[in-house]
């Protein structure tokens, strides 16, 4: 059977085949983080709660990318959002992480539902940019979390 997905929940006619309003953030989408698009999820969705999901998380300059790695013995951390209009939020989301069949491809980040741990250990399906491209020679953030102070991750 042929795959016609265009990334992981989106058809290629753009339908949803699957979906949420959770949406996972883990670096500049952060709401410490002084990005416009944070100050817009600020004003767009509601904090759930903090979680995390098996991966690895890489410095990439200015941002973050976060890899989903199922059985990964290292977690990428951020918070679960609950966002109020998700269909125009994650379409803008979109457009700001350049992912979707407007852009080069591939595209740097895909949007896939995962499912992200909360800290009590419940499971909820939520939206996550999943860094796209070679984590060859890119700089791995240890602890999983993205606090930039100065030039430095915790």
């Amino acid at each position: 059977m042929k795959n016609n997905l265009l990334f992981e929940g989106v058809d290629t006619t753009g339908a949803m085949t699957e979906t949420t309003d959770l949406l996972f953030v883990y670096g500049t989408l952060l709401g410490q983080s002084n990005s416009a698009m944070a100050s817009f999820l600020k004003e767009n969705s509601q904090i759930v709660e903090n979680g995390f999901f098996p991966g690895e998380l890489y410095d990439l300059g200015d941002y973050p990318g976060a890899v989903f790695i199922a059985h990964a013995p290292t977690k990428v951390y951020g918070t679960i959002l609950k966002l109020t209009d998700w269909e125009n939020t994650l379409a803008k989301l979109d457009e700001y992480e350049e992912t979707g069949p407007g852009f080069v491809q591939p595209n740097e980040y895909l949007r896939k539902i995962i499912q992200v741990e909360n800290l009590s250990g419940r499971f909820l399906n939520c939206w996550v940019y999943e860094y796209n491209y070679s984590t060859k020679n890119k700089t791995l953030i240890a602890s999983g979390k993205y606090l930039k102070k100065g030039n430095e991750f915790a």
